[in-house]
């Protein structure tokens, strides 16, 4: 994902992503990898407890109490939002209008998610007897 965000979104190391709905920082956890500074917003306390224990082996990683709808950064602080599998939870006009307050200018709205491995390997079997 980060390639493809490189090549055709212009993401760079030095950018500010922001992580809506980030849960345990999945996700934020592969911009961390590439070099980016991301600050997690994540309302539930149990998943946002997670990340937070994630943070401590990432110095690039700010975790914070907040929702998507009020993520409590500043005007145009970030230069990428990425949502992973929390899309579904937002108050989607609400949401997007805060993006547009938090993203700067020519910033991008990064939703991702990932499908369920069944390809026979013994973790995806395992998974999906459990």
């Amino acid at each position: 994902m980060i390639e493809i965000l490189t090549d055709h979104c212009g993401l760079q190391r030095e950018h500010m992503v922001a992580d809506i709905g980030a849960g345990t920082g999945m996700l934020a956890e592969l911009f961390l990898e590439n070099g980016n500074a991301v600050v997690a917003i994540e309302p539930n306390d149990d998943m946002r407890a997670a990340c937070e224990q994630m943070a401590t082996a990432w110095p690039g990683l700010t975790v914070k109490k907040a929702t998507a709808e009020n993520t409590v950064l500043a005007d145009a602080s970030v230069d990428f939002i990425s949502v992973g599998r929390a899309w579904h939870w937002f108050d989607r006009e609400r949401a997007v209008r805060e993006f547009r307050r938090i993203l700067r200018p020519a910033g991008w709205v990064v939703l991702a998610s990932n499908r369920r491995s069944q390809d026979g390997s013994a973790e995806a079997e395992a998974y999906e007897k459990s």
